[in-house]
């Protein structure tokens, strides 16, 4: 008796794991940021939060909204807007609209339900995403990451911008923060705090994501990253919220 309900234990088991293995998950030397975050830094894992299917990645339907889209869904249908742009697509099927314009996804969307959540969660692949509406995504086979997102070029006029030339980005310096630019390596300082001048913020040029160089700012062509070495435990939250819109500013030059 106590065989058959040990093996009964390992059969559920297995299946709690089936639908991650049946729909694929993101390999483990595959680094995923979204916006410069590293989404394998999830409480879930980078299985749940951007899972791999066939050589594709997929976001979660409302990661989405982290990217300035709306989404929504219901039944088996999938609708994601920004701007003047639809896309239409449904669960399970390749074939999808773009502003009324049938075109042919290379792998369908999904949705998975793990047994320790209450909904279902809703996939859609990224790549054709970030496309449909010009935006920016890059596969660095090299160094096996997935960028998704970040600062894009600056349309209009560059006012109230300070240029970052080294780095190619400019960004909107707040009251009471002064750079310094060494090279390829720029160094945002809080002035007269403590009476000293101490930074807030490292940028720098590095090669591929790693635990130590992070969050990410943009990808360069070429192979190469912006960095931005955050130092913000020894100012006040008036001070990082300033700091916090300064980052949310970044533009590419």
């Amino acid at each position: 008796m106590m065989k058959k309900f040990a093996s009964l234990c390992t059969v559920a088991f297995a299946l709690l794991l089936i639908p991650v293995l049946a729909h694929g998950a993101a390999a483990p030397d595959v680094k995923i940021y979204l916006n410069g975050m590293d989404l394998g830094g999830s409480q879930y894992g980078p299985e749940v939060v951007a899972p791999i299917r066939d050589g594709r990645t997929f976001l979660i339907l409302e990661q989405l909204e982290k990217l300035g889209y709306e989404v929504s869904s219901e039944g088996d249908a999938i609708e994601v807007k920004a701007g003047e742009t639809t896309v239409a697509m449904t669960l399970e099927q390749t074939t999808c609209l773009v502003n009324g314009e049938e075109q042919t996804l290379e792998v369908a969307p999904f949705k998975l339900r793990y047994h320790w959540a209450q909904e279902d969660f809703v996939y859609v692949p990224i790549r054709f995403i970030q496309e449909s509406f010009g935006k920016f995504i890059h596969w660095d086979g090299e160094n096996r990451v997935v960028i998704i997102g970040g600062p894009e070029a600056l349309e209009g006029e560059s006012e109230g911008y300070t240029s970052l030339d080294s780095l190619g980005i400019q960004l909107k310096l707040p009251e009471g923060f002064v750079l310094e630019e060494l090279g390829e390596v720029a160094v945002i300082r809080v002035k007269n705090h403590g009476g000293e001048n101490p930074p807030i913020v490292i940028f720098r040029v590095g090669g591929a994501p790693t635990d130590d160089l992070r969050p990410l700012v943009s990808y360069r062509e070429g192979g190469t990253y912006i960095f931005a070495e955050e130092q913000l435990s020894d100012f006040d939250e008036a001070t990082r919220e300033a700091y916090r819109e300064m980052m949310k500013s970044i533009k590419l030059k």
